[in-house]
């Protein structure tokens, strides 16, 4: 009888497809084989994570499902799954007629029920939309009965599971067992089981933590199914049953310490895969990252300090005298309907949830955390900077022991540590906290400012042109090669004739970076730019205005080309993961390659002299005098004050810090490269070699390191007193012609590659060059 309707059904089916696909009906059917739709494997991944020391930190799963293996799945959960959801599955072609029937005679009744088979299910949540309309179901019901006949049962129970919700963050089954119940698929109870399968009707109101008597109830009509249909006894059923339903508390993603570096693993894992590197579609791996979590925990801190002290913070909603009856109101349903409302109007970051502050109290302040099943009243302690009043909404987080309030501040931050040798990254932190906002700032395109002016430096070293040569710092009006004018200026309006390079770059002079670009040609930069790693081969546009920045690029990227110009200039792309294991073994590890420098040797040993010139007396030096460690770098402050910027340097470590608004808007004047960022690249030296994490030299151990000099020789501000020569020799350059295209309208031509005079003595280039005081290093354009 069955076969019977499901012929009659798969023919009045494919009628209604040939008219509602001709000319007469609206149905567009996709086209191409299921096989072929299915058959890349899910990019989903779930991973038990150890950090540099080997020390398990967490799990973590990336986006997507996570590829089935149904010969992993115990027989007892997949003929729950079946029980629950569609237990003539193997005797239908797709769609179930007899299911169907009692799903449209349900409809007259009070309980009506769905009729939709597993393969409805799979199409729904893979190929189509979960619009109930009446060509939607039509089209699902013809889809399914093509996808039943071209995946075959097993395809499709595979599809499905991986397409199917679990809850806890689970897309797909395989990460089910452990996020629910802790343990692996084998040791899962026949009970347990059937409280995965009934979770399917929907996870969030089954949850046993909220929900304990659905939850008990679903699972046990799973398993009255089971043995109504004789697939267990009677006896397996009421020992099931008796069984006690405890699921492991939520993954609290507040106390994780992996939670910023799990984003950028999902990154790499999702990079490793595009490049062909790694499988798609694995699970159970265990990934082994570069991460040291001590470096990790002081520049979480760190960054955290700085945000505290330079920003304001503002509640991330508000809340009138109504709503906050209706939260403690005796009515449980409008309760929850006012805390769903508040909810979705301010949203929080991962392990956050939003809470109204209602009055002060001896212990903190008393709130009503909300959530979409349940408000509770708590008492939570105010974080930093955190001043609440009657009616705000906040951000309850724990931390540790202690509950806090957070509240989302005006200024974000990001920060990457990285070792130049290897590209391995050492630290991630992509935001104040990730309660607050879980995105992941470095990796945000942004203007990196002045911080981009040591590609322009090394570009024209590498052409021969000697550090000592002088450069104008005179305005200027240039022409790009579309006739576009630009005049830029420097940030304190000062200008003088001449500047020799060091001391242009030790200043941050814009006027100098332009007219070096108009010289060199801005293709220059972008050669060495791309070739260090700032930017994607191509991405910098050949123009003047990028010599102050005006191209964005990432944290990341900015960081990993510092760290090529320490590294003798050769590019070691940054990588979070060293090694990865799946179940048969390794899959991927960290491997050295050779690599190109970016610029020549002699060229990146006058380019680190003068970064270790703006830390000991240029825009830096303020920020990073007397640190533990030497290090070299630059600022980078961009238009308006809306991106501060440091990045520095050792042989062993490129760390670089990134403050901003999320919404690009400007921050505070006094916000700029060298009172923000590089502060806090000092805080985190200090206490990195307080904890013994690296020496006084700038190294973090004996390996093989850059062979250049170490901290970098500075010409002394007094006069050109180099190596004990009382003036400087002259440069040895070849004569470089500037580019075609880029002109300028008016001035004389400059000096280019004239040595300093012999008079070249500290009081003749404060008369020529007035040095103003560190910090102040503002791309202006004008």
């Amino acid at each position: 009888m069955s076969a019977g309707l499901n012929d009659i059904l798969a023919v009045a089916l494919g009628a209604i497809a040939s008219i509602a696909t001709g000319p007469f009906g609206g149905l567009d059917i996709p086209e191409g084989e299921f096989d072929e739709t299915f058959r890349a494997p899910p990019a989903g991944f779930s991973a038990m994570l150890r950090d540099a020391e080997g020390q398990k930190i967490g799990e973590m799963r990336g986006a997507g499902a996570i590829a089935v293996d149904l010969d992993r799945l115990p027989p007892h959960f997949l003929d729950a799954v079946l029980a629950a959801e569609d237990h003539r599955f193997m005797e239908h072609d797709g769609v179930d007629p007899i299911g169907l029937a009692a799903a449209a005679l349900s409809q007259v009744g009070s309980r009506p029920r769905g009729g939709s088979s597993i393969t409805q299910q799979m199409i729904k949540n893979r190929v189509l939309s979960p619009d109930r309309t009446l060509e939607r179901k039509l089209l699902e019901a013809i889809l399914a009965i093509r996808a039943h006949h071209e995946l075959g049962t097993k395809g499709v129970m595979r599809t499905y599971l991986e397409s199917a919700w679990f809850g806890r963050g689970q897309q797909g089954v395989m990460g089910a067992a452990r996020a629910w119940f802790g343990k692996d698929w084998e040791q899962i109870t026949l009970g347990e089981a059937a409280f995965l399968a009934g979770l399917l009707q929907g996870p969030a109101r089954l949850d046993p933590l909220d929900h304990p008597e659905a939850a008990l109830a679903r699972r046990n009509l799973v398993l009255r199914r089971m043995a109504t249909l004789g697939w267990v006894t009677d006896v397996e059923a009421a020992l099931a049953e008796a069984e006690e339903l405890v699921v492991i508390p939520r993954a609290r993603h507040e106390t994780d310490p992996a939670t910023w570096v799990a984003a950028r693993l999902d990154r790499d894992m999702d990079q490793l895969a595009r490049q062909g590197t790694l499988p798609r579609g694995l699970s159970e791996l265990e990934i082994s990252t570069s991460v040291d979590m001590r470096w990790q925990a002081i520049a979480e801190r760190s960054l955290a300090q700085t945000i505290e002290r330079l920003s304001g913070f503002d509640p991330i909603g508000r809340v009138d005298a109504a709503e906050i009856s209706a939260l403690q109101g005796e009515d449980a349903a409008a309760s929850r309907s006012a805390a769903r409302t508040i909810i979705a109007r301010a949203p929080v970051g991962p392990g956050g949830t939003p809470a109204v502050m209602l009055e002060a109290t001896e212990g903190g302040w008393i709130a009503l955390l909300l959530s979409a099943s349940k408000v509770e009243q708590v008492v939570l302690t105010p974080g930093p900077g955190v001043k609440p009043v009657r009616g705000d909404v906040m951000i309850a987080a724990q931390r540790g022991e202690a509950r806090l309030a957070l509240a989302r501040p005006r200024i974000q931050g990001a920060l990457v540590a990285i070792d130049p040798r290897n590209g391995a990254v050492l630290a991630t932190v992509g935001g104040y906290d990730p309660a607050v906002s879980g995105f992941d700032r470095t990796m945000a395109m942004r203007q990196p400012g002045s911080a981009i002016k040591p590609f322009l430096y090394g570009a024209a070293l590498d052409l021969g042109i000697d550090a000592r040569s002088t450069i104008p710092n005179t305005p200027e009006t240039f022409i790009e090669p579309d006739g576009v004018r630009w005049s830029p200026g420097n940030y304190d309006g000062m200008s003088s004739r001449e500047l020799p390079l060091r001391s242009a770059l030790e200043q941050s002079s814009n006027l100098a970076a332009a007219h070096l670009a108009s010289q060199i040609g801005p293709s220059s930069l972008g050669r060495v730019a791309e070739a260090a790693g700032v930017y994607e081969r191509g991405q910098m546009k050949p123009r003047l205005t990028a010599s102050l920045g005006a191209y964005e690029t990432t944290l990341t990227d900015l960081v990993q080309g510092y760290a090529t110009l320490v590294n003798d200039a050769i590019p070691r792309p940054d990588l979070a993961i060293d090694r990865i294991e799946g179940r048969d073994g390794p899959l991927f590890h960290r491997t050295l390659t050779s690599a190109t420098p970016a610029i020549g040797g002699a060229a990146q040993e006058d380019l680190m002299s003068m970064l270790r010139g703006v830390v000991t007396r240029g825009t830096a030096a303020t920020a990073l005098k007397d640190a533990a460690v030497p290090v070299a770098g630059k600022t980078g402050t961009s238009q308006a004050h809306r991106d501060a910027w440091f990045v520095g340097v050792t042989p062993h470590l490129a760390i670089g810090v990134w403050l901003g608004r999320d919404d690009s808007g400007p921050m505070p004047s006094s916000v700029t490269g060298g009172t923000g960022p590089a502060r806090t690249v000092r805080a985190i030296l200090d206490d990195a070699h307080a904890a013994g994490l690296i020496d006084t030299d700038g190294y973090r151990d004996e390996r093989l390191t850059s062979g250049g000099e170490w901290p970098p020789r500075t010409i002394d501000t007094t006069g050109w007193q180099a190596a004990g020569a009382a003036t400087p020799p002259p440069p040895a350059q070849p004569p470089v012609k500037a580019q075609s295209g880029f002109i300028l309208e008016m001035g004389a031509p400059s000096s280019y590659f004239a040595a300093p005079p012999a008079s070249a003595d500290r009081e003749y280039y404060e008369q020529q060059a007035p040095v103003r005081q560190p910090g102040g290093d503002l791309d202006y354009f004008r």
